[in-house]
């Protein structure tokens, strides 16, 4: 049975930061979001379908996209990056980590068992798309992020394999 926080609407409006398809990584201090399909049972706080889901423009500072693009296409991704950029307050941070492509490529060329990577393994079975910085950097620019910031991935402790975006209104 799925845990949904009974948070009131005035506590969400109240909000600073989101965590969209929280998924296993719920997080203190954020509005959960997760439509927890394929993490039936996880708490959340708001339970919606990531693309569908609304907020007040300019509502929170931070919006936070953890191991969730490879299961949208590109125009959702531009879709979910102009919400993103609305809801947040000047100079909120939109912080994407993703697996990267290139490195997925390199782990594959290794090691072809490796190829679980790219397309996703178990319950994450179904990904869509493989992300590059090269090619989020253009969506997010569109989008209206003034400053993009690429790192090494750590929220999932894959810096092997993960890249963190970190794109400033």
């Amino acid at each position: 049975m799925e845990e949904v926080r009974k948070g009131t609407r005035k506590d969400m409006e109240k909000a600073t930061k989101v965590n969209l398809a929280s998924g296993r990584m719920y997080m203190k201090g954020y509005l959960n979001v997760d439509n927890l399909s394929m993490n039936p049972g996880q708490k959340v706080d708001k339970k919606a379908d990531v693309l569908k889901v609304s907020f007040k423009a300019s509502q929170f500072n931070e919006v936070l996209v953890c191991h969730f693009l490879m299961y949208v296409t590109p125009s959702e991704a531009r879709k979910l990056f102009k919400r993103c950029y609305k809801w947040l307050k000047p100079k909120g941070e939109l912080i994407i980590e993703t697996s990267d492509a290139l490195r997925i490529a390199e782990m594959i060329l290794s090691d072809p068992e490796r190829v679980d990577q790219m397309f996703g393994y178990g319950a994450t079975a179904g990904h869509k798309w493989s992300w590059t910085a090269k090619t989020l950097k253009p969506l997010l620019k569109e989008a209206g992020f003034k400053r993009v910031v690429v790192s090494k991935g750590g929220l999932h402790n894959r810096p092997d394999r993960d890249i963190t975006l970190i794109c400033t209104k």
